[in-house]
């Protein structure tokens, strides 16, 4: 699961792991208090040359893990949000992608992912109707993931519980 924080890209790239991350008050998932850092995960951004380190907590009733994402990339991508608003804006006004933007695939997700996410609210629209609503709206959540999945292991254990060395006598 995703949470978002106001995050500053030059300072995150100049500090790294050192950033000062803004602790989540609670889980997302669960609603519990009992998050506990889990370390940081490279990432790469369109905004920036380099990757950077995002922090992540895991809820301890839960077990789920949550990344913390810059606000601008909602929908944990690597684009921000202003070049997906971009993207479907062309793609609506002129019936193709703007291959300067971003691949042709890319684009395509978030476009199906905007009218799948739109078919839910509306049984017919327009692409009128799509380009108001892409430019209206402030937060775009352009994503395929619409519900919460939780893959947990529920066989034996995947390593031994005793160690094997070459004295062991058998």
């Amino acid at each position: 699961m995703l949470l978002y924080c106001v995050v500053e890209l030059e300072k995150l790239q100049e500090l790294g792991k050192a950033y000062p991350w803004e602790r989540p008050h609670h889980c997302p998932r669960c609603r519990s208090r009992r998050l506990w850092g889990h370390g940081t995960v490279l990432r790469y951004v369109n905004l920036c040359s380099v990757g950077i380190y995002l922090k992540r907590y895991q809820c301890q009733e839960c077990q789920s893990v949550h990344t913390i994402w810059p606000s601008t990339h909602l929908g944990g991508g690597m684009y921000d949000q202003e070049t997906i608003r971009r993207s479907l804006t062309f793609r609506l006004e002129h019936g193709h992608y703007a291959h300067h933007i971003a691949p042709r695939e890319t684009q395509h997700y978030w476009y199906t992912n905007l009218r799948r996410q739109f078919q839910k609210q509306s049984i017919t629209f327009t692409a009128l109707e799509l380009l108001e609503y892409v430019v209206k709206t402030s937060t775009l959540l352009i994503s395929r993931c619409l519900s919460i999945r939780l893959n947990r292991y529920e066989g034996e254990p995947p390593y031994l519980n005793y160690s094997l060395s070459k004295n062991s006598s058998a």
